[in-house]
């Protein structure tokens, strides 16, 4: 992966979460990376990035199940990520790690019982929505017995697949997505997954 050289905004509501600032620069090692956050939490550090320019690119990693938010709340975070789109700014945002049931992730319920929900800030319009993957290696030879000169073991690309550890032990554990309840159209005419829940290009969806 060739590192980007922009700036890089890291958001996260603790100054003491180092792993996910260690992991951005191990990703993007020729990127700055400049950590924002508040005491208020993600959101205003959000608001703060953006407002000041911060970085061309911000990734936020909090966000919650779209019913808990109030509509103002809604409005004020579609006015950031407008705003910062204006800006020529591109806000990534993870879509959480409950599946296609946030809400039922935030409360620890094993199985979903609250049905389908889906992250904000990754389901805003306006917000470009990551899910995780894991590898998917098979039978292949991925890995070589030690590390080479860049301190790489990887041999060559390694097959990926949707994160998806849910189990009775572990709970709700895989990658979110899937289509917003407040966001009912597609601004950006990219077409929905092939469900036949989703009615194709008509939802705003995250993957």
């Amino acid at each position: 992966m060739e590192p980007p050289e922009e700036l890089a905004a890291r958001l996260d509501a603790y100054a003491n979460d180092p792993a996910l600032i260690e992991w951005a620069n191990a990703v993007a090692k020729n990127a700055t990376i400049k950590f924002v956050y508040s005491g208020n939490g993600a959101f205003d550090a959000l608001q703060y990035a953006v407002s000041q320019n911060i970085a061309p690119v911000i990734s936020i990693s909090y966000g919650a199940c779209e019913p808990i938010f109030a509509t103002s709340d809604i409005n004020t975070l579609v006015a950031i990520a407008q705003q910062a789109n204006s800006q020529g700014i591109t806000i990534v945002s993870s879509t959480g790690d409950g599946g296609a049931t946030d809400c039922d992730a935030s409360l620890g319920n094993f199985p979903a019982i609250l049905g389908l929900s889906v992250d904000v800030p990754a389901s805003l319009p306006y917000v470009t929505g990551v899910g995780g993957t894991e590898f998917n290696e098979g039978n292949g030879t991925y890995w070589g017995i030690g590390n080479n000169s860049n301190n790489g073991s990887a041999l060559s690309y390694i097959p990926e697949t949707t994160w998806n550890d849910t189990s009775t032990a572990n709970g709700l554990a895989s990658g979110g997505g899937g289509a917003s309840k407040l966001f009912t159209t597609n601004p950006s005419g990219r077409p929905a997954p092939a469900s036949p829940m989703i009615t194709p290009a008509t939802f705003q969806t995250s993957p």
